[in-house]
């Protein structure tokens, strides 16, 4: 399943927003604070919107403290909890199209419910005199094929914890395989993810486009969940010693692997690569992806990353159709919008130098 349009409505510094003509491979542009994380966060719940425990981990993902309220006020425009925040999702899979929804609703009821349904731990203290600014979220998902289901979460004080008051029906937005790959997620269960390359024999793939980093690199290789390179020295140097231009290529290609059939969503996907390396990236992407039916949207500030995409694109062997770029920006009013980019818009912008990031 891939996703192929995205609706964002008053989710963090976003008012209003809309993606539409995602492809196969995707990648978001612009300046900072433009909002390309957003984007990329808001297609991760989407990816199971039936489960809550996605917005804890992307806040995990931000702060590394995502259990107290204060923290989830992040999450509504201007944190202002009296508007629901909704993201909305065009899908398709095996020819079949179809969307998925999610309204977010805070509230503050009076007394906390004792629940034996899911919990949502938090490494945050929860502190003495916090004002709770709410302690219920409510979730509502539609699917236009499948129906509707609600959930509610409640917030217990005495464990600074999130628990579920009632069970979703899964079913009406069933969950997109998924990976977010972000600086603190590239290397954890590395192993795990390298072994399904390993058992599909796509490694030989993997340290082809690593040699463009390091010509002497001759096998990866999976040990008890941790990785190692050889490179013609015994014993093998583990994989946390090697620059990170290496680990996140091996990252990167070992996850479209893993997640065969579903989405990967990548963060910043030009860290630690000088430029030289990113033809040589992007060009085992695109083949990774095809053969493994993923579909890839990542964020960039870099404009080489970008050419260095287009051009993979452009061939040889052939032209690959199914690639698309969007400058993500600021309008003058301060809302956000996409601009959708060829690979061409691309090529030309680049031998003219003109600017295409935003």
């Amino acid at each position: 399943m891939r996703f192929t349009s995205l609706n964002i409505k008053s989710f963090r510094g976003f008012t209003n927003f809309e993606m539409t003509a995602l492809k196969r491979v995707n990648l978001l542009m612009g300046r900072n604070n433009s909002g390309k994380t957003t984007v990329l966060e808001a297609l991760f719940m989407l990816t199971n919107p039936t489960n809550p425990g996605l917005l804890f981990k992307l806040l995990d993902f931000r702060s590394g403290q995502s259990g107290l309220p204060t923290r989830l006020l992040s999450s509504f425009h201007n944190q202002d909890i009296s508007a629901s925040f909704s993201l909305s999702a065009g899908t398709t899979e095996n020819g079949i199209d179809d969307d998925r929804s999610m309204v977010c609703t805070a509230s503050n009821p009076p007394v906390y419910a004792e629940s034996a349904g899911s919990e949502f731990p938090s490494r945050a203290s929860s502190g003495s005199g916090v004002q709770l600014e709410f302690t219920r979220m409510s979730y509502a998902v539609t699917s236009r094929r499948n129906g509707s289901t609600d959930l509610n979460i409640d917030y217990n004080q005495a464990d600074n914890s999130w628990k579920s008051g009632s069970v979703p029906n899964d079913a009406v937005a069933s969950a997109i395989k998924s990976y977010f790959l972000t600086g603190e997620t590239f290397l954890h269960g590395l192993g795990g993810r390298l072994d399904a390359a390993i058992q599909t024999r796509q490694v030989p793939p993997i340290v082809e486009a690593l040699k463009a980093l390091d010509p002497k690199i001759e096998d990866i290789q999976s040990s008890d969940q941790n990785v190692y390179v050889y490179t013609g020295v015994t014993p093998m140097y583990p994989i946390t010693v090697m620059g990170d231009g290496v680990k996140n290529m091996l990252s990167i290609l070992a996850t479209v692997i893993c997640i065969k059939g579903g989405v990967v969503l990548i963060d910043e996907i030009d860290t630690g690569f000088h430029h030289s390396a990113l033809p040589a990236l992007w060009k085992a992407i695109l083949a990774a992806t095809r053969k493994n039916d993923v579909q890839i949207i990542a964020a960039t500030h870099s404009a080489e990353c970008a050419h260095a995409l287009a051009g993979a694109a452009s061939g040889p062997p052939a032209p690959d159709e199914d690639v698309a770029f969007f400058r993500i920006r600021r309008d003058e009013g301060g809302g956000h919008a996409s601009v959708p980019l060829s690979v061409q818009n691309i090529l030309t912008a680049a031998e003219m130098e003109v600017e295409v990031r935003g």
